[in-house]
């Protein structure tokens, strides 16, 4: 058991549970682009593996408390009063997709020997009038052996 193996599972549900992501990957920049650029894989989501804790049990032997954000653009071409709500709260805006995620992975453990997912936080990443960002923090546990 790996922290790959839990965002394997994170990515796979979010393609199966949420179809009208358009683009579910494992974070590698693709938010450093250009803003006019980003909006044609929108709405989409990152995945991204923050780092682990680990508590000593005995031995060689583990508990890794992994953290991984999952980083969920949206945006939307409709702009009123020079303000896009639709961007945070349409059909597949921002706020929509944030619920949408949270339902996919929260309690979830992929088939794997992890503890259910938890939520840990919600953020805004980045708000304009056309796009809006927002993370989520999930963590799990799962038992490993280092020599």
């Amino acid at each position: 058991m790996t922290f790959q193996d839990i965002e394997d599972g994170i990515i796979s549900a979010l393609q199966a549970q949420v179809p009208y992501l358009k683009t579910v990957e494992t974070y590698a920049g693709q938010l450093d682009k250009e803003i006019a650029e980003l909006p044609r894989s929108f709405p989409a989501a990152y995945v991204a593996y923050q780092g682990s804790k680990f508590e000593w049990v005995d031995g060689e032997n583990w508990q890794e408390w992994p953290t991984f954000k999952v980083l969920i653009a949206a945006r939307s071409l409709r702009i009123v009063s020079g303000i896009n709500e639709d961007v945070r709260k349409g059909t597949e805006g921002a706020y929509q997709a944030v619920t949408d995620v949270l339902a996919a992975l929260t309690n979830q453990t992929f088939g794997l020997a992890i503890y259910k997912l938890r939520p840990e936080r919600t953020e805004l990443v980045f708000v304009n009038k056309t796009t809006a960002i927002y993370g989520i923090d999930f963590t799990t546990m799962f038992d490993a052996a280092y020599q």
